[in-house]
């Protein structure tokens, strides 16, 4: 609810970067949601890959005696386990780019309900709250099981890579296994994907998981 530890705190003054009075030195981070396991899913994703590869491994011995019967069922796993880390391969402290790019893992990818809502304005909606967002990640409904990978961009205030002073920006960001629960038109994406010979998921979402939301998401 609005207001209270965690709530809206009024509108926040914004400014451009370029803006001698606003802080300069801010790092882009690649987050891991909002949810209250956040700081483990990292760890949960590698466990996760190394059993899928496991399986492909005892899949492929069993192939060489069959291996079309197989072959289904190794490509499903290959395809999980794609799912699984491809953002975490990423080798983001690596990019050519001014601003200092990584990700969050661990206790670091736990973003306070206050730095996050204090993101946001008054006439904002809703469902931008952190508790909108985190109890869809905590219920389920938002996680990896059902094809939803919470990977939030965001833009810290700091001073020394490692350091985090202050929520700048956010987008609620998401790599998606399927199209479930969003409100957008894509069957001329997925239609211009199979003539191209790619996969359309996993893809990323931008938005407000299973709300017909039309406002702001940055």
């Amino acid at each position: 609810c609005p207001g209270g530890e965690g709530g809206r705190q009024g509108a926040r003054s914004r400014c451009s970067l370029r803006d001698a009075a606003c802080p300069v030195e801010i790092q882009v981070v690649l987050a891991e949601g909002l949810g209250s396991d956040a700081s483990e899913r990292f760890g949960c994703r590698r466990v996760y890959q190394q059993r899928l590869t496991f399986n492909a491994a005892v899949i492929l011995e069993a192939a060489n005696k069959n291996q079309q019967e197989y072959s289904a069922e190794l490509r499903h796993l290959e395809s999980r386990c794609d799912f699984a880390g491809r953002l975490d391969v990423l080798q983001l402290d690596k990019l050519n780019t001014d601003v200092p790019f990584r990700h969050a893992r661990g206790t670091e990818a736990h973003i306070p309900a206050s730095a996050w809502n204090d993101l946001l304005d008054p006439d904002d909606s809703v469902f931008l709250e952190h508790g909108f967002l985190s109890v869809l990640e905590d219920s389920g409904c938002v996680s990896f099981g059902r094809g939803w990978q919470p990977r939030f961009l965001l833009v810290w205030d700091a001073a020394s890579p490692g350091e985090r002073t202050r929520l700048l920006g956010a987008v609620p960001l998401y790599l998606k296994w399927h199209s479930d629960g969003e409100f957008c038109e894509e069957n001329d994406w997925i239609e211009a994907a199979g003539q191209l010979g790619i996969r359309h998921w996993p893809r990323f979402f931008v938005g407000v998981p299973f709300t017909p939301h039309q406002e702001r998401r940055l």
